[in-house]
């Protein structure tokens, strides 16, 4: 059965285009990498976005193609994935903690033409990607024997989005209730359909901060915490691990209005606070996904972060 809807006709990365361009100001800074305290501006992620379209062109990829990246949750996952769909490829995201065996079996069943890898895996990222047909590695620092994300990020951006809204655009890996992990299809059609669906209950805008600790790798952490965040104008802060006490002081510092994670992270959070105390009155929303958030979590979460809306979006 196929159902079509009003948010078919445009899709996710078309949108987070538009959100760079109208977003007011344009140096207003909207992801913040908060293990290196560097920031991206709308302005930046709109042309970042462009050139690595661009720079993925102009080496031969494009429609039909698909883009593994391989990094944990940092700023330029935003500029790769957008600029890989506005290419008109998928992406297939990794997880870091995957093994070589996974990885590779990833890479040869989606069939990437292309590796996109943070620089501390780069050693096993080429090892991996000499093996399979793997065309171009991209790595997202220095790396020798790879291509560099800022020499893609110097090429002429491209114009015109090549993105078809019935084309495949993530590949997530999931095991769902049975078996191994395997490739979920899904299209830009579903991802803008899924945004909407998304934004028109949690109700991000720009006075959000949110918090991108679920690996965007996965489904809630790319959906939840990343990609409907940026079409709504809201800040990303991102950590590239989960530690409960570094993640409390940075909700506190960075007023953090919202918190989405699994109902481990959410359970880990509330302990937290109630051990070491945190500041969490900017809390708005804490939303726990990925399994189901039990009765007594959500008690302590809802003394933990008393001005918050907690609840769920699993099941």
């Amino acid at each position: 059965m196929s159902i079509h809807g009003p948010a078919a006709s445009v899709t996710v990365s078309q949108r987070c285009l538009v959100a760079c361009q109208e977003s007011e100001p344009s140096d207003r800074l909207i992801l913040l990498d908060e293990e290196r305290e560097l920031g991206v501006t709308a302005g930046d992620l709109g042309r970042r976005i462009r050139r690595v379209a661009g720079g993925l062109e102009a080496l031969g990829h494009g429609p039909g193609q698909v883009l593994a990246l391989w990094a944990p949750n940092m700023p330029p996952w935003a500029g790769v994935l957008f600029g890989a769909w506005t290419a008109g490829m998928a992406v297939t995201p990794i997880g870091v903690a995957a093994s070589d065996e996974e990885v590779e079996r990833q890479l040869v069943e989606t069939g990437a033409s292309v590796l996109v890898a943070a620089p501390g895996l780069m050693p096993r990222a080429t090892a991996l990607a000499s093996r399979v047909d793997v065309r171009t590695i991209v790595s997202l620092g220095p790396a020798a024997g790879a291509v560099s994300i800022l020499s893609l990020l110097e090429s002429p951006p491209l114009a015109v989005s090549r993105d078809d809204p019935d084309a495949t655009a993530l590949l997530p890996y999931s095991s769902g209730t049975t078996g191994g992990p395997k490739a979920v299809q899904l299209t830009h059609r579903q991802l803008a359909a899924v945004a909407a669906q998304l934004q028109s209950r949690l109700r991000f805008d720009r006075a959000d901060v949110v918090l991108g600790v679920p690996p965007f790798s996965h489904i809630l952490g790319l959906t939840g915490t990343l990609t409907v965040p940026l079409l709504a104008g809201a800040q990303v802060v991102t950590l590239p691990r989960f530690d409960p006490r570094t993640t409390l002081d940075v909700i506190a510092r960075r007023g953090v209005t919202v918190v989405i994670g699994a109902p481990s992270m959410v359970d880990a959070l509330a302990r937290g606070v109630a051990v070491h105390g945190a500041e969490t009155s900017s809390v708005r929303l804490v939303l726990a996904g990925g399994s189901a958030l039990m009765p007594d979590v959500q008690a302590r979460a809802s003394l933990a972060f008393p001005r918050a809306v907690v609840g769920q979006g699993w099941g």
